[in-house]
């Protein structure tokens, strides 16, 4: 995670698309991973603020710190966020990326989230089902 963490502030776009979001931590919920044994979602944990990511944990849901706001997803739509073939803003509006907390609040900060994904997305990941 502190790969992400490292991604996410050196990215020059967040910072400066996520410099007044002051609205606390935002858990990624990943739902239905393939191959896994632990029927719980898996947790990202990102403490954001003003276009800095002060730290980043992965956990068990259960386990995950408290967030003001938590994106939940099955694997294959986040798998798709990350490879950029879906904002996280169309997620939500279809349906696919589900929020707890202020949806208005997200929309406002689309700019800001799509930055976030795209600096995660630059940090080398391998998929499982590949």
């Amino acid at each position: 995670m502190a790969a992400c963490a490292t991604a996410v502030n050196a990215s020059a776009e967040y910072r400066a698309a996520g410099a007044d979001w002051v609205h606390g931590a935002v858990t990624l919920l990943i739902r239905a991973l393939p191959d896994r044994v632990e029927p719980e979602p898996l947790a990202i944990w990102l403490d954001l603020d003003r276009g800095a990511c002060r730290d980043a944990r992965l956990a068990l849901a259960a386990a995950a710190p408290p967030a003001a706001f938590v994106l939940a997803a099955e694997y294959a739509e986040w798998k798709r966020i990350l490879r950029r073939e879906m904002t996280p803003a169309a997620g939500l509006l279809t349906g696919r990326l589900a929020v707890t907390g202020s949806l208005a609040v997200l929309l406002r900060h689309a700019r800001s989230a799509n930055a976030l994904v795209g600096a995660i997305a630059g940090v080398p990941t391998r998929f499982p089902d590949d």
